[in-house]
């Protein structure tokens, strides 16, 4: 990756970037609930056939 690209997605990822807008926050944004932790966590499972890609 050349440094304009690099510079130009750190920028991006970056809270305080004013030209580029707010970035993104970092880790996992849910609400925090058993419900959605669970389901999150079997969205990483790679054994989780519901969660699978399509193949």
């Amino acid at each position: 990756m050349d440094k304009a690209t690099q510079d130009n997605r750190t920028n991006q990822c970056n809270p305080t970037h004013a030209p580029t807008g707010p970035g993104h926050r970092a880790g996992y944004g849910g609400t925090g609930t058993k419900a959605d932790l669970d389901n999150h966590g079997q969205q990483l499972n790679p054994n989780n056939p519901r969660f699978q890609s399509k193949k």
